[in-house]
C-alpha cells in the first residue's frame, strides 16, 4: 500500500528547520570577514541547509538522501538530537515515506 501525500507533512518540519539554518548561516556572513576561512564555511553550510530543506520540501529523492545524512549527523547531538533522529528515521521506515520521494 502506497502512503498518502499527507504522511510526508511531518518531514516538512525538518525542511523548515534546514531552511531556517540556511538563513542563520547567511546572517553570520555579515559579521565574518570575506577573506577568512569561516566565510567560506558559512557559505557551504548555507548551501547545504538550503539544498536539504528544498529537497525535502519538494520531495526529491536527493532530498531524502540529504535528510538521512542530516539525521546521521543529528545522532551525535545527544540526547535530544539522538531522540529526534531515531524517531524520524523510524517514521520514514514504518510509513514507507521513500515511495513518496521521486
Amino acid at each position: 500500500m502506497k502512503p498518502d501525500r499527507e504522511s510526508i507533512y511531518p518531514l516538512f518540519v525538518w525542511a523548515a528547520v534546514f531552511i531556517s539554518q540556511c538563513v542563520w548561516a547567511i546572517n553570520l556572513l555579515t559579521i565574518v570577514p570575506t577573506n577568512s576561512v569561516r566565510f567560506y564555511i558559512f557559505i557551504l553550510l548555507a548551501t547545504w541547509y538550503l539544498a536539504s530543506g528544498l529537497g525535502v520540501f519538494l520531495a526529491k529523492k536527493w532530498g531524502l538522501k540529504l535528510l538521512r545524512i542530516n539525521m546521521g549527523i543529528t545522532l551525535l547531538a545527544f540526547p535530544i538530537g539522538t531522540y529526534l533522529s531515531i524517531k524520524t528515521t523510524k517514521y520514514i521506515k514504518e510509513n514507507g515515506i521513500e515511495q513518496l520521494f521521486n
